[in-house]
């Protein structure tokens, strides 16, 4: 049988990295156990003193309901959500 499927409704705690927000988005992923470190026009990511991720600007800290932290660019974060409350942090 074959099935069509529409993902569940979730929410996240989610912020983009505008370039001008760049003290929230290290202070972001250091509240969550990581360390970002500032070049010119990316952040290198590490968990644990080891390399994990590049977030460059437009890119998403998508914070899920379960606790798990991703990072998403634009393309990726709209297709999976949508936003329904705007709050600053």
């Amino acid at each position: 049988m074959k099935y069509t499927h529409i993902r569940r409704a979730r929410k996240a705690e989610c912020i983009q990295w505008a370039g001008d927000n760049t003290d929230k988005i290290l202070d972001s992923l250091e509240s969550n156990g990581f360390r970002g470190e500032l070049f010119r026009d990316y952040i290198q990511i590490y968990k644990d003193k080891t390399y994990c991720n590049t977030l460059r600007k437009t890119d998403w800290i998508v914070k899920q309901e379960n606790g798990e932290v991703k990072f998403w660019n634009d393309e990726t974060m709209q297709s999976k959500y949508e936003p329904i409350e705007t709050y600053e942090m």
